[in-house]
């Protein structure tokens, strides 16, 4: 509680770790085997702070965050500090560390160094590598004026524009300077061993995605004009898909200020608004865009359009899926098999859909529509399983079908189940026997 703090844009930062102003943690880390009978504790510095667990595709490593708000012995680390400007023994900040399952040993990668102000951290490659968020400054951050800069104006112009209240929003240039401060990072790569490439130059960076097989990366970054009436996340973005070397491929969007969204729910931001990569593919990305101008309260046939594109991202985009309602989620499986889920608020209605990505002409099946909110008739989550590049798909049988994990809400309790759903049918079949009394356990695939 007595931690200094920065809130600016919606955020509350921490100055001495360039994270979270309150962020909850681990504070010990143990691996048992299975032979094992008991857990080997892992020597780490005192009093670890640690975050953002993250396994290896490979699965012999563990990345973590050690954030490091007193100063520790440089002795207690044994070397760990490896990289960045500054010692731990002077420095508060947070560190990327690494956790060698084989040799239960942790090392860490950086120096107290890492920019964990907003958005991802880091992030792993295919090859074990990792792209990671360092900070910058070298110097104090900036001292408000004595003075008065001027007065700030806010006008309506005669519109309606109904708007959310925020708290933490800017206020003034300093808090603008603020903000660039604190939020400015270069993107570098580090491996392993802890041999360090850097890919970009500094920059209002927010998120990272590489692609499923890390040869591209969907970078996004803030960009002003800044707003004082909504938080960051409103913020211009800059969308773009770069190579693993942080040459730039393709802009998928540059989305301007967004300060006049309907409050109405469902109302959403005008413009490619979400994106990802695809499961199932090596390096195809989705998106997803608005075709009711973001407006809930807007008539319109179709609310948003589901858009494809595959590396090297020069072809045009291809049109997936249209949705009537606002789309929620997509689970990838393979090129004939996709679940789509789309959902409205007023009329707590949710609708899954079969799309087959790879013939986008054609029809997208219903597989059911319910009421949201009625936990009894909820059929269950699909189930998934690591594919062919390390991302979650959709787990099919031998035969085709489908899986579905369910809690199992009824009148008489709660009780998981397993179910096996053929997607050519409709029809559902249990993988066993329900648990014959209420559970709070799950049942697993």
């Amino acid at each position: 509680m007595a931690e200094p703090k920065v809130a600016i844009a919606g955020l509350r930062l921490n100055p001495k770790t360039w994270g979270p102003a309150k962020a909850g943690y681990y504070c010990a880390i143990a691996i048992r085997r299975r032979e094992a009978t008991t857990a080997q504790p892992i020597l780490l510095p005192p009093n670890p702070r640690i975050r953002n667990l993250s396994w290896s595709p490979c699965g012999r490593y563990l990345a973590f965050t050690q954030t490091q708000l007193n100063p520790t012995p440089a002795d207690h680390t044994r070397d760990a500090i490896r990289g960045g400007s500054g010692s731990s023994s002077i420095r508060s900040g947070i560190s990327l560390w690494i956790l060698d399952i084989e040799s239960a040993e942790a090392n860490a990668l950086t120096g107290p160094i890492l920019n964990a102000t907003c958005g991802s951290v880091f992030r792993w490659l295919p090859d074990n590598s990792l792209i990671c968020k360092i900070r910058t400054a070298t110097d104090p951050p900036p001292n408000e004026s004595d003075l008065a800069v001027g007065p700030i104006i806010t006008e309506n112009l005669g519109r309606i524009a109904p708007a959310r209240t925020y708290t933490n929003l800017l206020q003034s240039p300093h808090d603008e300077a603020l903000l660039e401060y604190y939020l400015t990072s270069q993107l570098i790569r580090i491996t392993p061993s802890g041999e360090k490439t850097p890919l970009t130059e500094p920059d209002l960076f927010n998120n990272i995605s590489p692609s499923p097989n890390g040869q591209w990366l969907k970078i996004t970054r803030f960009h002003r004009p800044f707003s004082y009436k909504v938080p960051l996340s409103r913020f211009p973005q800059r969308i773009q898909i770069c190579t693993s070397q942080g040459k730039l491929a393709y802009t998928l969007a540059d989305l301007p200020l967004a300060e006049e969204i309907p409050i109405d729910f469902d109302s959403v931001r005008d413009g490619r608004r979400a994106s990802g990569w695809r499961a199932d593919k090596p390096a195809t990305i989705y998106w997803i865009e608005a075709l009711d101008g973001g407006n809930a309260h807007r008539k319109s046939r179709y609310r948003d359009a589901v858009y494809m594109l595959a590396a090297p991202f020069t072809a045009a985009p291809t049109l997936l899926w249209q949705t009537t309602l606002r789309y929620n989620s997509l689970v990838w499986g393979n090129g004939t098999t996709a679940l789509a889920y789309e959902a409205w608020y007023n009329t707590r209605q949710v609708r899954t859909w079969q799309l087959s990505p790879d013939h986008p002409q054609a029809a997208p099946k219903l597989l059911g529509a319910r009421n949201f909110q009625d936990a009894y008739s909820n059929p269950g989550e699909p189930a998934t399983t690591p594919g062919e590049y390390g991302w979650q798909v959709l787990l099919f049988s031998p035969q085709g079908d489908i899986y579905l994990n369910g809690r199992g809400a009824s009148a008489e309790g709660i009780y998981p189940f397993l179910d096996r759903f053929n997607l050519a049918t409709g029809k559902k079949s249990g993988c066993g026997d329900r648990l014959p009394t209420p559970s709070l356990e799950s049942a697993k695939s």
